[in-house]
């Protein structure tokens, strides 16, 4: 029976790293005859490299499509692709982010082969870090030794660190947003320190909604923050909240629950009536004239909602453009840098004092405000700017960690429920890093690995003295 298992894990490698490099190879060809694409070219090919993907994850790697890796799969393409999909289908809405404001034809086209590359080796990440192998079960149970056990109890002590300041937070970027408007929250400089101590509320109420065995107590824990998360993004500030929800509702249907007919009709009625809200917000905030009150009537037909939202959802694709553009004709290469920065992030304020890393941690900040204005992040263009073309082979990383995500949440009814939080959480980071940038998370994720090393230690001491 092992040894069965383990013949079956290798040839799953196999198929994986053939279906990747045939696509690899496919593409080397594809950019051989072709150098510089229309916008229906581009819109087409990614949505047949998109396709595929997913199909082998779905029957090489056995993933389901809603997955923590596929949805990244999912939003990695719709973040980098949706204006490319609205010019190159001709579709009806509003361009936030024109692409020829920014760059060439020459330059859109060479930032959207690397697109193209890194999802490759994003798919090859993910393939191959999944393996319900004993040495992978032996790892989790490993990492699962060193959390603290009650997973119940890190979630009240998150809950409780991370409550006032996410009020805070929120109430305050609600109040910003109600007197100027959205834009009206660049203006104010809120310290890293204070969000990432709101970002253990975040984790705080994962951790209850993982732990919880009551289902009435579930339900209740789900809806409540479900409705507080939507409510607080009435501020215009989106990306934080619907990463988190993506993870929430996400735990609460396919991990907590088992889909049956009625749920799932009440998750398409959630995700279409979410669309439109997200839309309303997205159309109100860019808008100078629709402040807080006036987002709803921002609603238009659903072809033209469709195409302004994916205007703006895919200007990600604007700042890995910009990326290659720029760098490193304007702007050096990162060499790595921004990742430096993101770990010495851990310390508040310290990044700012050392001039090797204060302009890293936002690469497009190195050029003049007109040019980037409004632009997001993404991790695309951090990857190119800090590894040029060879940044595609860091998605190979990027992939372990949704895989390794994935099977650990997967595996929480096996008394690894602690393993289950902490990759829940997790992510979260990681749907946000599609669009942002790594010191986004980087304090974050170590300020919550330091918080919980402190647990588990109290609680040897603990079973120790008792």
């Amino acid at each position: 029976m092992f040894f069965r298992k383990n013949f079956n894990i290798k040839i799953q490698s196999a198929f994986v790293f053939y279906f990747f490099l045939i696509e690899f190879l496919f593409i080397i060809i594809f950019l051989n005859l072709i150098t510089s694409f229309s916008y229906t070219q581009m819109a087409i090919v990614s949505i047949v490299q998109l396709i595929l993907n997913l199909m082998a994850l779905k029957f090489l790697v056995k993933l389901d499509f809603i997955s923590i890796p596929c949805m990244f799969v999912l939003f990695t393409f719709i973040f980098h692709c949706g204006e490319i999909l609205k010019y190159g289908f001709d579709i009806p809405g509003t361009d936030y982010f024109p692409l020829e404001l920014y760059a060439s034809n020459f330059e859109i086209s060479k930032a959207f082969i690397f697109y193209l590359l890194s999802q490759v080796f994003l798919f090859l990440g993910i393939g191959v870090s999944i393996k319900p192998s004993q040495n992978s079960i032996y790892r989790i149970n490993q990492l699962s030794m060193k959390l603290p056990k009650d997973s119940k109890n890190t979630g009240r002590i998150l809950f409780g660190i991370g409550i006032i300041p996410r009020l805070f937070l929120d109430v305050y970027q609600l109040y910003i947003s109600s007197r100027g408007g959205y834009m009206a929250l660049f203006t104010e400089n809120i310290p890293q320190f204070v969000s990432t101590l709101a970002f253990f509320f975040d984790a705080g109420v994962i951790y209850l909604l993982i732990s919880e065995s009551d289902k009435k107590k579930t339900t209740t824990i789900f809806w409540g923050v479900l409705l507080y998360k939507a409510f607080t993004m009435l501020s215009g500030s989106r990306q934080d909240k619907v990463c988190f929800l993506l993870i929430w509702i996400y735990i609460y249907y396919l991990i907590k629950n088992k889909l049956n007919i009625k749920k799932t009709l009440v998750l398409i009625i959630m995700s279409f009536l979410g669309f439109y809200f997200i839309s309303s917000i997205g159309a109100g905030r860019v808008n100078s004239n629709i402040e807080f009150g006036g987002f709803l009537s921002t609603i238009n037909t659903l072809s033209y909602t469709i195409g302004s939202s994916l205007s703006e959802f895919g200007s990600a694709f604007n700042t890995l453009v910009l990326a290659v553009k720029y760098t490193p004709s304007n702007i050096s290469y990162g060499y790595g840098l921004s990742f430096v920065a993101a770990i010495v992030s851990c310390v508040p304020l310290l990044v700012a004092r050392i001039p090797l890393l204060a302009d890293k941690t936002i690469f497009i900040t190195q050029l003049p405000g007109s040019i980037y204005h409004s632009l997001g992040g993404s991790f695309l263009g951090e990857l190119f700017y800090n590894f040029s073309w060879i940044g595609p082979v860091f998605c190979i990383f990027i992939g372990s960690i949704l895989g390794k995500s994935h099977y650990g949440i997967k595996n929480k009814d096996n008394n690894l429920s602690n393993v289950a939080c902490l990759y829940s959480v997790i992510g979260t980071a990681m749907f946000l890093y599609v669009r942002g940038y790594v010191t986004d998370m980087g304090q974050k994720i170590i300020w919550l690995s330091i918080l919980l090393i402190i647990l588990k230690s109290k609680e040897k001491k603990r079973s120790i003295f008792n």
